[in-house]
């Protein structure tokens, strides 16, 4: 072969085997999206997502760890909400919706929860509750665990099936009242 035809040969070659890469990377990242999203479930604020503090007040939102105390959330749907040890000490959340958040750790000190306030399966182990407005708040089947109620104002609210435990503290400061939330 003559050094001209061998070198269009090699360069057949050379581009071949890059459309061969290309065709390769291409697949492959598409089998990485099929992969995502068949094992893709509905979106949901989790740990393994980072809080995004600055977002605005939304059903999954996730504001993990995030300071927000004396936050203006009338009326605020925060339903699946990741408040993980959030500060919210304070907050205005009077006629808000927290169905299913999960509130865990969380400083809800001095907050008005007021207004049917809704907590319906609202997971609120460890929260802190001391001196909280919770007049007419709906904590259906909410798990007060280790929570803190300490002076907390429960007048009217509904605690149907709440779980509490030997650890939660009640308005009046005791605790070691059992599974029976305080009615």
């Amino acid at each position: 072969l003559s050094s001209g035809r061998l070198a269009h040969r090699k360069g057949s070659t050379m581009r071949l085997r890059l459309r061969t890469v290309a065709l390769v990377m291409g697949a492959l990242a598409l089998s990485v999206s099929a992969v995502t999203m068949v094992g893709h479930t509905a979106p949901a604020a989790s740990a393994a997502t980072p809080a995004d503090c600055w977002a605005p007040a939304r059903d999954l939102v996730n504001w993990s760890g995030c300071d927000k105390p004396g936050a203006a959330l009338y009326g605020a749907r925060l339903n699946f909400a990741n408040l993980t040890h959030a500060n919210l000490s304070g907050a205005q959340l009077l006629h808000a919706s927290l169905i299913h958040a999960d509130l865990s750790d969380a400083n809800l000190s001095g907050a008005n929860l007021t207004g049917e306030t809704s907590l319906i399966g609202a997971n609120l182990t460890g929260v802190d509750l001391y001196r909280a407005n919770l007049i007419d708040a709906v904590l259906i089947d909410a798990n007060l665990t280790r929570a803190d109620l300490t002076r907390a104002d429960l007048s009217g609210a509904n605690l149907s099936r709440a779980q509490c435990s030997n650890d939660t503290i009640w308005p009046d400061g005791t605790k070691g009242h059992g599974t029976n939330c305080p009615k």
